[in-house]
C-alpha cells in the first residue's frame, strides 16, 4: 500500500539537527492511526457526519456564509455513503474494490452544486444549472437506494445461516421504514398538510434513527462477520446432511410429480448450487444422473399405486401422468428398467382382493 511506503519513508528519515518532529512526522502518525481503523468504521463516521450536517442546515435554516458552505459539502452524499456502507456490510472483504469508493465524491459534487446553485434563483444559466444538478442529485439518490436493496437481497435465497437471513430482513424493514417516511411521504408534501407540518421533526427523527440503526448494524457485523455467516456449517451442510435433504425433498409428492422437473429447479428448491446436487446424486447416491434418480422415485410411487387395491381401477396412463411423466412411452421404458417388466405385467402379478 502507498500509505505503508509513505510511513516508512517518513519515519526512517532522521530529524535535521535533532530538532523537534516535523509536520511530516505528525502526518505520518495520523496516517498510521487512520490505517489501524477499520474501513467500515470510517465509512460509518462519514455517513453519520453527512446526516448530522444536513440536519443542522435544516434545523438552523442557514442559507449563506462560510459555515453554510462547509455544512452543505459535508452534508452531501448521504445516500451514496449509505450505499457504500451496505456494500461493505454484505460483501466479503476480498470483494471490496477501490473503484467503489469513487462513487461517493461524484454524488457529493452533484448534491453540493445543486444545493448551492438553487438559491441563485430560477432565472438565467445558474438557475438552469441548479435545476439540472438537482435532478441529477435526485437520480443518484434514487439509484443508491435501489442498489442498497440489491446489496442486501442479492443471494438471499442461498443463505443457509438463519441468523444472517433474519439480520437482512430486519435491515430491509428498518431501511424501508425510513425511505417510506422521508421520501414517499414527506418529499413534496404540500403546504398545510400533516406531512408538511411535521416535516422537520420527522426528518430529524429519521436522521437520528438512521445514524443509530446503522451503528447497531455495523456493531452486529463486527460480531458476526459475513464470511463466518456464509461459511456457517451445520449438519445439513455436510455430505450426509445434503443426502438427507435430497431424500427428504424427493419424498415431497408435489415436487416429485412436477412435470419436466430439472436439476436446476430441484437445486433451487434446496437452496443449493446445481453442481453440488448433481455430485451428491452421482457420487453418494450412486445414480447415473438426476433423471435416473428422479425416475427411480417416480417408479417406486407407481409401484405403490399398482399394489394398492383402492387404486386398481386407474389406467396405466393415468398412473404415469400422476407420477410426473408427460407421456406413456418414457414411463413404460423407465418402469421396465427398474422392475424388469412392463407396468401391465407388474399389475397382473398383484394379488386380487
Amino acid at each position: 500500500m502507498w500509505t505503508d511506503q509513505l510511513l516508512r519513508r517518513i519515519t526512517t528519515q532522521p530529524a535535521p539537527d535533532n530538532k523537534a518532529p516535523t509536520l511530516l512526522v505528525y502526518a505520518a502518525n495520523l496516517l498510521g492511526r487512520l490505517k489501524r481503523i477499520e474501513p467500515m468504521i470510517l465509512v460509518w463516521w462519514s455517513f453519520a457526519l453527512s446526516i448530522l450536517c444536513s440536519s443542522a442546515i435544516r434545523m438552523t435554516n442557514m442559507s449563506s456564509g462560510f459555515s453554510y458552505y462547509v455544512l452543505v459539502v459535508a452534508g452531501s452524499g448521504g445516500c451514496a455513503w449509505f450505499w457504500l456502507l451496505s456494500r461493505m456490510l454484505f460483501r466479503r472483504r476480498k470483494d471490496w474494490r477501490p473503484r467503489m469508493f469513487a462513487v461517493v465524491p461524484v454524488a457529493i459534487v452533484f448534491e453540493a452544486l445543486a444545493a448551492l446553485m438553487i438559491p441563485v434563483g430560477p432565472a438565467g444559466i445558474a438557475g438552469e444549472a441548479g435545476r439540472v444538478f438537482g435532478n441529477a442529485a435526485s437520480m443518484i439518490c434514487v439509484t443508491a437506494i435501489v442498489f442498497i436493496y440489491k446489496e442486501v437481497l442479492q443471494g438471499y435465497h442461498r443463505l443457509r445461516c438463519s441468523a444472517e437471513r433474519h439480520f437482512r430482513v430486519m435491515f430491509v424493514a428498518g431501511f424501508s421504514l425510513v425511505v417510506g417516511i422521508a421520501i414517499l411521504w414527506l418529499s413534496g408534501a404540500g403546504d398545510g398538510s400533516v406531512a408538511a407540518t411535521w416535516k422537520s421533526a420527522l426528518l430529524t427523527t429519521c436522521a437520528i434513527l438512521t445514524v443509530a440503526g446503522s451503528r447497531v448494524v455495523v456493531w452486529y457485523r463486527f460480531r458476526n462477520p459475513l464470511q463466518q455467516a456464509l461459511s456457517h456449517e451445520t449438519d445439513k451442510d455436510t455430505v450426509e446432511g445434503l443426502v438427507r435433504r435430497i431424500q427428504k425433498a424427493i419424498g415431497n409428492d408435489d415436487l416429485l410429480t412436477t412435470v419436466n422437473l430439472k436439476v436446476a429447479d430441484f437445486a433451487d428448491q434446496l437452496g443449493e448450487q446445481e453442481y453440488k446436487i448433481t455430485r451428491c446424486i452421482t457420487n453418494h447416491l450412486q445414480f447415473r444422473n438426476f433423471n435416473h434418480f428422479l425416475n427411480s422415485h417416480r417408479i417406486d410411487r407407481a409401484k405403490h399405486i399398482f399394489q394398492n387395491p383402492e387404486t386398481r381401477h386407474l389406467t396405466i396412463s393415468t398412473v404415469a401422468y400422476d407420477c410426473g411423466f408427460n407421456s406413456l412411452g418414457p414411463f413404460n421404458r423407465a418402469f421396465k428398467e427398474f422392475t424388469g417388466m412392463t407396468p401391465r405385467e407388474f399389475r397382473q402379478q398383484q394379488p386380487v382382493g
